[in-house]
């Protein structure tokens, strides 16, 4: 298609992005470029054995492993907090470990958010008793409960709405296990829920509305957007899969979909849908899944970074897909000029 024309490889999952200046994940390290890509330099190294290090240098055995740099954020006061091989980390604005490598509470998150400087997750497992899953916050020195669900499989992200400060969260999976909800001075509100297509993991904002699109294997899977003034519901799209993942850069909106072929959902292909303003959701591009199994080597997808400052380009990680292991860079006037040829 003639999106992919425009994107441009850079090495690595490109993790976190802060204007101009991105970061990467590659085998043990992190390393950091102040030209949006074009040269890069080491900004920290996580401490990890001989045999484990041969490893991660392995996309593949990296894939299998569940290996690498999942997550990296920033604070408000220039300190940054790591997902790396299922451990924590708290890292200054020199890229020096203050903290870690810390357990992770009750699973790997999905999706995580950072506020008042500190880090906040949710319990993510498989959880087949139904235990009560917990609300995390993480300061780089001890753990906190904030919320404590019942009746819920675990939650799928939790995401900060920069117009409220409230946090979001996404949960899971069947009933009204499935919802999204708002966590504001200690306080949780059900938003929406009671079934598929309530089920989410990512949320995005704008002034009047949330977008979520579902994530479920068992019905087919929607865009919707949700009214702010009473949230009521709106179907905006339909998608060949689950969604895992989206981004909003200004005027811009994203979401990805997964290769996790169902009854329902067949397709072996993940979907990169994008709409600019309030216009139409055009599919951008598909991509096909591997060879690989997904069981082991996990769904073929598209992952986004995570946004400190916008800069002026669409960035994306591939897994399981031709190009897997590789982040994609694209730049937004040449997405306006697309949009605008295929409005």
């Amino acid at each position: 298609m003639d999106f992919d024309r425009l994107l441009s490889p850079i090495e690595g999952k490109v993790v976190l992005v802060d204007g101009s200046r991105l970061y990467r994940g590659i085998a043990d390290r992190v390393e950091v470029s102040d030209d949006n890509g074009q040269t890069w330099k080491v900004f920290a190294k996580f401490q990890i054995s001989f045999p484990v290090k041969i490893l991660v240098r392995s996309h593949l055995a990296s894939r299998l492993l569940r290996l690498g740099l999942h997550h990296f954020v920033a604070t408000d006061d220039g300190c940054f907090y790591a997902i790396f091989n299922r451990k924590l980390y708290k890292l200054n604005q020199h890229g020096i470990v203050l903290s870690g490598p810390e357990k992770i509470q009750e699973g790997r998150p999905l999706c995580v958010a950072v506020q008042g400087n500190k880090l906040i997750y949710g319990a993510y497992s498989s959880n087949e008793k139904r235990q009560p899953m917990r609300l995390f916050s993480y300061d780089g020195d001890e753990h906190h409960t904030l919320y404590k669900f019942q009746g819920i499989r675990h939650i799928h992200g939790v995401f900060n709405d920069p117009y409220t400060a409230a946090l979001y969260l996404t949960t899971g999976d069947y009933g009204d296990e499935a919802g999204i909800w708002k966590y504001s001075n200690g306080e949780l509100t059900k938003i929406i829920g009671g079934g598929q297509q309530t089920r989410a993991v990512q949320l995005l904002f704008d002034e009047q509305y949330i977008y979520y699109s579902t994530d479920t294997p068992l019905e087919e899977n929607h865009i919707y957007r949700i009214s702010r003034s009473d949230y009521s519901v709106s179907l905006l799209a339909e998608v060949a899969s689950s969604v895992f993942y989206g981004c909003k850069l200004g005027s811009y909106k994203f979401f990805s979909t997964v290769a996790e072929p169902s009854e329902v959902n067949t397709s072996d292909h993940i979907q990169l849908w994008g709409c600019l303003n309030e216009g139409a959701w055009v599919l951008l591009s598909n991509y096909k899944k591997d060879m690989l199994p997904m069981k082991y080597f996990q769904y073929g997808q598209l992952m986004f970074p995570h946004i400190k400052k916008e800069g002026e380009f669409l960035i994306f990680y591939k897994l399981g897909v031709t190009g897997s292991g590789r982040s994609y860079i694209i730049p937004l006037d040449a997405l306006y000029k697309y949009f605008g040829k295929h409005s």
